[in-house]
């Protein structure tokens, strides 16, 4: 396939996922005001007045998956578990209002990662030759899935901030999967960016509607699989771990400044980078308009150093 052609067909991908997902997401709004599933204002974490349909994360899943059975042959079974079970976990917290202990979720997110890389194949941070390569190598990408999907709740606290971290993501992963020759993979990538454009509709401030813990665990899964993905197609090189830099960044910080003030990590607060710059009047354009660009450019970044 010309790269012309490929360019057709990863935009009709776009297209499509971004019409579907527009109509599904304003449908979730409606769904979700009448049937009460909604966040509340808080009031640790002031980032909106009123409440927000939380539905956001289910119209995504819908969208994506229905893309993913199109286009993969044969479809990702070990995915699709993987992303029931977190699925089911993201339903029970927005639906339910109710929380779920810290351990208790991080038991049920590492079964789901778990099974997503034993059906997908672990990344290769170790080489063969080292003793219990095939061990730590499992381990390890257990570890990275886990913060890979943490971050990605730790991110969603402002309007169009993880919508929009997911869209930027996706397209650096169009660019890997177009420079390793994966044209199944950056159809999936495509469907992903339209999806995350026509919710983004809706989401970008003042958002309309909120992707909740279903959404924002389900994206982080998604984005581990579009990574084990490219690793079955090509070598793994570490430098694309830079593709999920805005991530890790905000990872590391939360949880560092959590241990410092000697809290548990694993209990949520308002201690996020991007909450902390709103406190000191940087304008909520301009962190999504930082984000968006710091995501770009250290993907951009690892593309160049592993490609």
């Amino acid at each position: 396939m010309s790269i012309g052609q490929a360019s057709m067909w990863i935009s009709g991908s776009v297209l499509l996922a971004a019409l579907l997902s527009e109509r599904f997401t304003s449908l979730m709004i409606g769904v979700a005001y009448r049937r009460g599933i909604l966040a509340y204002p808080q009031g640790d974490v002031k980032t909106h007045t009123k409440p927000i349909p939380l539905l956001g994360g289910a119209s995504l899943l819908i969208v994506f998956l229905a893309g993913l059975l199109l286009i993969m042959r044969p479809p990702p079974i070990g995915f699709f578990l993987s992303i029931g079970m977190i699925a089911l976990l993201g339903c029970y917290k927005d639906f339910k209002q109710d929380p779920v202990t810290p351990y208790g979720q991080l038991a049920i997110q590492t079964v789901a990662v778990a099974i997503l890389i034993g059906s997908k194949g672990p990344l290769p941070f170790f080489p063969s030759p080292v003793t219990s390569a095939s061990t730590l190598n499992f381990s390890t990408s257990v570890l990275v899935g886990l913060v890979i999907i943490n971050s990605f709740n730790f991110l969603d606290v402002l309007d169009g901030l993880a919508g929009g971290i997911a869209a930027v993501t996706a397209g650096l992963f169009i660019a890997l999967s177009i420079l390793t020759a994966n044209m199944e993979l950056a159809l999936v990538c495509g469907w992903l960016l339209g999806g995350m454009l026509g919710f983004l509709r809706y989401n970008l401030p003042p958002a309309r509607i909120f992707m909740g813990d279903i959404g924002s665990f389900g994206l982080g899964l998604v984005m581990l699989f579009l990574m084990l993905s490219s690793v079955q197609h090509r070598s793994f090189h570490p430098a694309w771990m830079l593709l999920l830099a805005i991530l890790l960044l905000e990872f590391g910080y939360t949880c560092l400044l959590r241990i410092y003030r000697r809290r548990n990590p694993m209990h949520g607060d308002s201690q996020h980078l991007s909450l902390y710059l709103l406190s000191r009047n940087v304008s909520l354009q301009r962190i999504l308009i930082l984000a968006y660009s710091l995501a770009f450019v250290m993907g951009g970044v690892g593309l160049m150093i592993a490609v």
